[in-house]
């Protein structure tokens, strides 16, 4: 990515871009790590009475 600065410009200005940069930054990481999730552990359902520990343990044992 890349910010252009005009030449005279405010700091208002350079901050709005940085700022801007680190949204879009922001945004294209949890984008993709929401996909990551979604294809790698979005298929398996979870009982909801259940803790997240109790879901591991259970996990942890069927690999064993």
């Amino acid at each position: 990515m890349v910010i252009v600065l005009k030449r005279n410009a405010t700091t208002n200005d350079i901050r709005e871009a940085l700022l801007k940069l680190g949204r879009n930054i922001f945004e294209k990481r949890s984008t993709r790590k929401k996909q990551i999730v979604a294809s790698t552990f979005g298929k398996g359902l979870f009982a909801d009475e259940k803790t997240p520990m109790e879901i591991q343990k259970e996990m942890r044992d069927e690999w064993n």
